[in-house]
C-alpha cells in the first residue's frame, strides 16, 4: 500500500507580545480538518500548526497533508514528531474536538503518545466561562473576530474543503488543494490574533479603584443578595470589614467579597429586572447605564434575565469600596 503525504510550510511576522500571553514557553496552536466529525468512521487528512521561531523571531507555519485516504497514519506519526517541541497547545474548541479526534485516530493505529499529554489551552472554553461578560451574539469563529475587529475575507468552510478533498483524491486539481490549504492556513493565521481575547476578558472582569484593582471572579444572585466576588490586587496593607444595611465588603489579603441589597420590577412589559436604587445608596453621582430600558434615573440596573449590566456594577462596586475605605 503506497502511502504519501505533503508537508507546506511558510513563515511571517506578526505584532503580537508573545511573552505576554506565554511567557517564553514554546507553544503551538493547532488545527485540524477531517472528512466528517465521527472519531471512529472518519479521518484527518490535514494538520496545520504555527509557532514562533524564538531565535529567528518569526512565525512558523506547517500544513501535513494527506495525499490520498491511506496516508493519515503518516501525518499522525509527523505531528507527533514535531509535538516534542512543545510545552502546550492552542486551539479554538480543540478540548471537545480536535485533541479528542486526533488521540482516538493515533490509538486506531497504536501509536503510543497521547496529545492530552501536552497541557492544552482552548480559546474556546475560555470564552464559554466568561460569555457573561463578553456578551457576544454567539461563539463562533467569526463572531470573535468581528469583535477583536479581525477582517478577513473566508471564501470556504470546513465543510467545502471536505468536499474539495474528495474531489481533489479523485482527480488531482490542484486548484482545490489551495483552496483547502489557504482556510486551514487562515484559521491558524488568524488564531494568534485571537488569543487578545483574553486581555478583553480581563478588561470587562477588571474594576480599577484608588487603592488598587478587584478583578471579578464571580457574579450571582443568590436568594435577595447579589454577590461580587473576586480578587485583590494593589495596596497590601488595605484590609476592610464593612457591613452595612444594604450592602458588605470584605477585602481579607487578595480576596475580595461583596453583597448588595436589590429590588426585582418590570423594565418592559415582559421582562424584569435586578436593580438598587442609588438615592438609597448615596450614589447620586452614578451615571445610569441601562441600556434601552426606559427607567428612572434613579434606579441601577443590574441584571435582566441573564444579561449583566457590567458597567453599572464595576462603578457600584468601586465607589462603594473608595468610600468604605476612606470612612
Amino acid at each position: 500500500m503506497v502511502m504519501f503525504m505533503k508537508i507546506f510550510k511558510d513563515s511571517f511576522t506578526k505584532d503580537i507580545e508573545y511573552n505576554k500571553y506565554f511567557n517564553g514557553q514554546a507553544v503551538c496552536f493547532l488545527d485540524i480538518e477531517t472528512t466528517a466529525f465521527s472519531r471512529k468512521y472518519n479521518f484527518i487528512y490535514l494538520i496545520g500548526i504555527v509557532f514562533l521561531n524564538l531565535e529567528k523571531d518569526r512565525w512558523e507555519l506547517i500544513q501535513i497533508f494527506a495525499e490520498d485516504i491511506n496516508s493519515e497514519k503518516e501525518i499522525l506519526l509527523q505531528l507527533v514528531e514535531y509535538m516534542k517541541d512543545f510545552d502546550s497547545i492552542v486551539t479554538y474548541n480543540g478540548d471537545s474536538f480536535d485533541i479528542p479526534f486526533i488521540n482516538q485516530r493515533l490509538k486506531l493505529y497504536h501509536i503510543d503518545f497521547n496529545l492530552f499529554s501536552v497541557v492544552s489551552f482552548d480559546i474556546y472554553k475560555l470564552i464559554k466561562e466568561n460569555k457573561i461578560y463578553l456578551e457576544f451574539e454567539n461563539y463562533k469563529l467569526k463572531t470573535i473576530e468581528k469583535n477583536l475587529n479581525i477582517l478577513r475575507e473566508d471564501i470556504y468552510s470546513g465543510g467545502d474543503c471536505i468536499q474539495f478533498y474528495k474531489d481533489y483524491i479523485k482527480n488531482g486539481d490542484v486548484a482545490l488543494l489551495d483552496s483547502i490549504l489557504q482556510h486551514n492556513y487562515d484559521d491558524l493565521f488568524y488564531l494568534i490574533d485571537i488569543i487578545k481575547i483574553t486581555d478583553m476578558i480581563d478588561d470587562r472582569k477588571s474594576i480599577p479603584t484608588a487603592n488598587g484593582t478587584i478583578m471579578i471572579d464571580c457574579i450571582a444572585a443568590v436568594g435577595d443578595i447579589f454577590r461580587v466576588e473576586g480578587y485583590f490586587y494593589g495596596d497590601e496593607n488595605v484590609k476592610l470589614m464593612h457591613y452595612d444595611a444594604l450592602y458588605t465588603i470584605d477585602i481579607n489579603k487578595d480576596q475580595f467579597k461583596m453583597t448588595l441589597d436589590y429590588h426585582i420590577g418590570l423594565v418592559s412589559p415582559k421582562e424584569k429586572g435586578l436593580y438598587i436604587d442609588k438615592n438609597k445608596f448615596a450614589l447620586e453621582d452614578i451615571p445610569a447605564s441601562n441600556a434601552n430600558y426606559t427607567i428612572p434615573d434613579r434606579f441601577l440596573l443590574l441584571q435582566v434575565g441573564k444579561k449583566l449590566f457590567l458597567e453599572n456594577i464595576k462603578h457600584i462596586v468601586a465607589y462603594l469600596v473608595e468610600r468604605s475605605i476612606g470612612s
